[in-house]
């Protein structure tokens, strides 16, 4: 019987270290492009979750205020929000029916999150 030998003979079938390098190359950007998009994916979301929680906040904060609550700010849900109360002008001339639009802005990080404005007769 023969020994076999350490290099394989020319013809063999097999991967070259080139080939396996190139192989692993490919490998390692479209794993690195997939978690790329997996974290653009999970920040974009906690983005939507924070300005869903900011308008739930804003709409609460607008029906308190719609209802009489003249609290001019707070904080909740770790969000700061504070309303104001804008002459709004006549529903009719006739009738003297004074408005006034109640804006809510809610605030996060130093930067604003959410608007809301609805009008209502001012008290």
């Amino acid at each position: 019987m023969k020994a076999a030998a350490a290099f394989p003979a020319a013809g063999e079938t097999g991967f070259s270290l080139v080939e396996a390098l190139v192989a692993l190359a490919i490998t390692a950007a479209a794993v690195s492009a997939f978690l790329t998009t997996l974290g653009q994916d999970a920040l974009l979301e906690g983005a939507a979750s924070r300005r869903s929680l900011a308008v739930m906040v804003a709409r609460s904060a607008l029906d308190r205020a719609m209802g009489g609550d003249d609290t001019p700010s707070g904080r909740d849900q770790g969000l700061g929000w504070q309303v104001a109360h804008e002459p709004h002008g006549l529903a009719d001339p006739l009738d003297r029916v004074p408005l006034e639009d109640v804006v809510v802005t809610v605030s996060g990080d130093g930067k604003t999150l959410v608007t809301l404005k609805s009008v209502r007769i001012r008290p």
